[in-house]
Formats: C-alpha cells, sequence, structure tokens
C-alpha cells in the first residue's frame, strides 16, 4: 500500500465541498493535497451563493473507503 503522505490528492472545485474534502485528506494524513478551481476569484463566489452540502451513500462509501470515516 502506498503511503498517504506520498499520495497526491487533486480536488476539482473551491466550493464548500472542495475545500470540505481537502480539509478531511489533510487532517487523516495526506500532505500533498491540491484544489483547483477556474474562478481567479474564489471569495466573490462564496458570497453569492449559499450551499446545502449532503454526502449521498455513494459518497459515504467513498469517504469511508479513502479516509475511514463512517459518519
Amino acid at each position: 500500500m502506498v503511503s498517504k503522505k506520498k499520495t497526491k490528492v487533486c480536488i476539482v472545485g473551491a466550493g464548500p465541498a472542495g475545500l470540505g474534502a481537502a480539509l478531511a485528506f489533510h487532517n487523516n494524513g495526506y500532505d500533498n493535497v491540491c484544489v483547483y478551481e477556474k474562478r481567479s476569484d474564489v471569495s466573490s463566489h462564496a458570497v453569492e451563493e449559499s450551499y446545502l452540502v449532503g454526502v449521498n451513500t455513494r459518497g459515504k462509501r467513498a469517504l469511508k473507503f479513502v479516509l475511514g470515516v463512517d459518519e
């Protein structure tokens, strides 16, 4: 198995879900996490919209598999 510290994680989208995923990976020992966003100014996007973030069953299984997160 490849060490978490050597695994590169790429996340597309700097919205709430992308940033939350990046934080979760970082908190679980992944040191090489990159977040990519097409907008040059993410801060104005966050002010204009609100989000309700949910994770479906497939997403929960993926989080459990990748991060060992149950809930």
